[in-house]
Order: structure tokens, then sequence, then C-alpha cells
């Protein structure tokens, strides 16, 4: 039986490629990189971008939000490191037989952890968060060396890492995020005086990556731009200005089909809410999605699309319900039932930044994680 997706996603290999050597060529050469894949690769997949990560030769470390997602990494033979960055939400017991890293961000948290090693009988490898002024988990700087000297204590954890994580680094003003980096700093400093070695220390994520250099730090976390997404407006132009060459393409291209077409007459109503009133005879679209697969809301009677055949642009009317679109298809010549529209893509009017500046969402990452995880992605040279 033929199987008709109503929708799909294609992941570009080479725009993942380009991004990750763009960073690459603005890092010093020694410090790792680890690339962050929280939240379903913001939208793209945690599976399909840790196969990329582990076909990378300049991916050192895969870093999901929480144990689930790392071992599900693991189970589809994913080799690299891999450090869950916040939600152990499996048995921690798995982390150790799996080799993944884990946070550690409270006493109690790590005592826990080690109770598990004692269980195993295998030492469990953290990597200690501090709180440099995000307010999220982590010790705050003037508990981290009091705690340090009850975990150093526990015979079954081993500190590999040290990280923070900045509040305010894609912002026009960096002031804040120097106030972090200095505290990281400090804190760096007095291990050293206190002859404590922690292997691998980070900070920058890929906001700052281009834009703070940092010495005590020996890897970097690298999130959205990984994916060709800017943090934010005001911090590409700070890259720019710091990095001139330096460029982004978005890897992720949302697809679908046309469902069926109608016309309608002249001042017809179409959609919930009455919100979109024909002005003329119309040839409607009807494409096989809505909110629930992703398609933001706020893109009823303002957002575009891409008729991929005839590179055309037809525009989205009506409120988009949960799981149909409609679209103007009237100037479109030879359009027919099945012809495949284009989403998302790294074009005019229908990239992120595009999509992101007409509905003011502040959030480019919005765009890309809405897109439901039962829509399958695919790798695409």
């Amino acid at each position: 039986m033929l199987t008709i997706l109503s929708s799909w996603v294609e992941i570009s290999k080479s725009a993942f490629d380009h991004n990750i050597r763009t960073y690459r060529s603005i890092i010093n050469p020694d410090k790792k990189l680890g690339i962050i894949i929280k939240s379903n690769a913001y939208g793209h997949d945690t599976v399909t971008i840790a196969r990329l990560c582990q076909e990378h030769q300049y991916v050192d470390w895969i870093c999901p939000n929480s144990l689930s997602e790392a071992l599900s990494i693991r189970n589809v033979g994913i080799t690299k490191p891999i450090l869950v960055i916040c939600n152990i939400d499996d048995n921690p017991a798995l982390a150790i037989v799996n080799k993944i890293d884990l946070i550690g961000y409270s006493i109690d948290q790590i005592k826990k952890l080690n109770e598990i090693g004692n269980q195993k009988n295998q030492p469990v490898y953290i990597h200690l968060k501090v709180d440099t002024g995000m307010g999220r988990l982590g010790f705050l700087p003037e508990e981290l060396f009091s705690a340090l000297e009850q975990i150093m204590h526990l015979p079954y954890i081993r500190i590999r890492g040290l990280f923070s994580h900045f509040a305010k680094s894609s912002a026009a003003n960096l002031n804040y995020t120097h106030y972090q980096v200095k505290r990281f700093k400090t804190i760096v400093q007095k291990l050293k005086q206190r002859k404590i070695e922690i292997p691998l220390r980070h900070l920058a994520n890929s906001a700052a990556i281009p834009l703070i250099s940092l010495e005590e730090a020996n890897m970097v976390r690298l999130g959205t731009g990984a994916f060709g997404l800017y943090p934010s407006h005001a911090n590409t132009i700070l890259t720019k200005n710091q990095h001139p060459s330096f460029s982004l393409k978005p890897i992720l291209t949302w697809k679908t089909h046309i469902l069926h077409i109608k016309k309608v007459p002249s001042n017809s109503f179409i959609g919930y809410g009455r919100s979109y009133k024909t002005n003329r005879n119309t040839t409607i679209g009807f494409l096989p999605l809505g909110f629930y697969e992703g398609l933001n809301i706020q893109l009823s009677n303002k957002g575009v699309v891409l008729l991929s055949r005839q590179q055309k642009y037809a525009p989205i009317i009506g409120r988009i319900c949960m799981n149909i679109t409609m679209i103007d298809l009237t100037d479109i010549d030879t359009v027919a039932q099945g012809d495949e529209v284009t989403l998302i893509a790294n074009k005019p009017q229908i990239n992120p930044e595009a999509i992101e500046h007409l509905i003011n969402t502040g959030n480019l990452r919005e765009i890309t994680s809405r897109i439901i995880a039962s829509i399958p992605r695919f790798i695409v040279s």
C-alpha cells in the first residue's frame, strides 16, 4: 500500500557542515566543540542530528537535554561522548552503563548519583553546573567550594567538567555577559590555586562564541548556530561586525503537498472565524497540516508558502486550522492536486528569520521547534 506523507522535513547535510566549519574557524583549535540537541534538536530531530554529529570530524561532544534523549541516540549507535545538560528523567544507572556524563547541580542530587554508582560498582561522570547569573540549576559561586569538599569525598563521583550558562549573550549590550565571564574566571582561578583539576570547562553558547574570548574555558557549546539560526538580530550585527565573512545556512526545509483544490466565488468566507473574505473568484488549495503539526497560527492571513515546481509564492488565507491550511492559488498557473509546497526553507519570505520577523515571536528557535516529532525527517546532501 502506498503511503503518502502529509508533510516531511529535509535536513541538509552540506548546510550543517557549513555551519560547523564556520564556527570551528573562529574557535581556538585546542577547544572542544559540543553540539546542543535539546528538545528534539530544536525541531530538527534528535537522532537525525546526532548522526550528523557522529560523522562530523569537528564535533567532539553531543549534548541532549535529558537522559532519555541521550539513551535514544546511544541506542542507534552513537559512540561520541554525550553530556546530559539538564533533566535526568530515566534511571541514572543507565547513564553509567552507556557511558553518558550527567549534570551535577546540587549536593543531594550528586549524593544520589554516588549511591547508584555504589550499587553498580562503577564511577559516575558529572559536569558541575555553576550559576553565574542565569538563576536556574547550579551551585552559586559562593557555595561551590564548600560543596566541592563534600563531592570530592564521594568515592563513585568523577568530576569531568565545570560549566555555566549565559543569560543575555544574544543582546546588543554584553555587560551582563562579561559579568558572568568574570565570575566564571574567578572560579577557575580558585580551582587552580587549590590544585583542583577539572578536565573540561565550558561556558560559551552560539551567541557568545564569536564575541567572547575565554581562556579559562576549553570547550564551547553550540546550539542554534549549528542549525543555521542566528540567536538574535542584535547578535547577528555584532557577529558580522567582528567577523565580516561569518554566515550561517538554515539546514531545515519543511514540505507538504496540495491535498485538494477548490474554486469559490467572490465574497466567500474562508475558515474559522470568517477572518478572510474573497474579493474575486478564488482558487483555494488545501494543505494537510495546521497548527497541531507546528505551523504557527500567527501566520494566518500573513504568511506565504512556496509552490516548489512553479517557484511562486501563495498567501495563506483564513485562520490556520488544527490540521489543515488554506492557500490562495488564483494567480498560479498549472497548479495541480499533489503539487509539492514548501513551508520553511532557506529562501526569501519562508526562511526562519523572515517568518519570525513577520509574526514577531522574538524567538527564532520557535519556528523550527514547533514542528512535531512525528513528522519524518530525512537527511539530504
